[in-house]
């Protein structure tokens, strides 16, 4: 395992927060006066063909029209939004994830010392609680047969076990601690197969990863050489637990749905038309896409205005 950078997406404030979408797409719309953000469900899209426009249908009965639109709803709401738009006609989508497992941890290390400090100085006792913006501490990634594996080593946010002053207590003295492991979708991923026309969205599983026994011993070895020790848990999360489920519309071959001769457009930018993330979280590739997506519309925006 290797040491591995971090990065947080943060607020646009004074004060450095952790990036709140909705907020910053609010201070977007007071800083540049033609973009509005709307807090309505959107219900179908209808591309108009003859006006050349897409027609937004919104669950309270409000219809937006708009040139360009850029679906970013997720890899479950993006299908059902379409299908029941009539844009696509497959009711099954396959949905990918990353396995992950999480493990609690005893840090002998902070054990060691609290007993040092104890027969020494009952002043050193109380160790400052960390308020930093993530629990995230370090993030290591390692290669093993063909994928990557990204392990993680967490502090638990203060006061999460309100209800036991005990494992509040070994938090606040960082006793106890714990890791995320998440693996790489390079030799394929988690799948499920879905039904968009079931009400309670019915699936099976179709492929489900998992560590090997070596690769469990390597890891353990790992925590000890950090001092840690796995406290026996059930460590293997259901798919979906790591939020980072994507691939649900990676089989489109347009990126926009309107091929037609005008110039209106309607762009999948979200995690449903990823096809990998790696062992890392999604954001990162969103983000690219999203970039990629509005080079795209800017094109068709220029065309449509004889720039070039």
């Amino acid at each position: 395992f290797n040491p591995k950078d971090f990065f947080i997406l943060l607020n646009d404030d004074n004060k450095p927060s952790l990036l709140n979408p909705k907020n910053y797409l609010n201070s977007i719309s007071k800083k540049y006066k033609n973009i509005q953000v709307s807090d309505e469900f959107i219900d179908t899209l209808n591309y108009e063909e003859d006006r050349d426009f897409v027609k937004i249908n919104c669950k309270s009965g409000l219809i937006l029209e708009a040139n360009h639109v850029i679906l970013c709803s997720g890899a479950i709401n993006s299908p059902i939004l379409l299908y029941n738009s009539g844009l696509i006609d497959n009711p099954i989508i396959y949905l990918k994830d990353h396995k992950m497992y999480r493990l609690p941890l005893l840090n002998l290390k902070v054990i060691k010392n609290i007993l040092i400090n104890l027969f020494s100085s009952l002043n050193q006792f109380n160790l400052p609680f960390d308020l930093s913006l993530t629990s995230l501490k370090e993030t290591y990634i390692a290669k093993s047969f063909g994928k990557s594996i990204l392990l993680g080593i967490y502090n638990f946010p203060k006061n999460m076990f309100s209800n036991n002053k005990f494992l509040n207590f070994l938090i606040s003295k960082r006793i106890i601690c714990f890791s995320q492991i998440y693996l790489g979708d390079e030799a394929g991923a988690s799948e499920i197969k879905l039904n968009l026309n079931s009400k309670y969205l019915s699936h099976k599983i179709v492929r489900m990863q998992s560590l090997n026994l070596y690769e469990w011993v390597q890891i353990i070895k790992f925590y000890i050489s950090k001092n840690l020790l796995i406290i026996p848990y059930n460590f293997s999360l259901d798919f979906g637990s790591s939020y980072h489920i994507y691939g649900s519309l990676d089989y489109l071959k347009n990126d926009n749905l309107i091929n037609k001769s005008g110039k209106c457009s309607i762009f999948i930018a979200g995690s449903s038309r990823l096809n990998s993330i790696g062992s890392e979280p999604s954001s990162f590739p969103i983000i690219i896409n999203c970039i990629r997506v509005a080079d795209k519309i800017i094109n068709l925006i220029r065309i449509g205005s004889n720039e070039k």
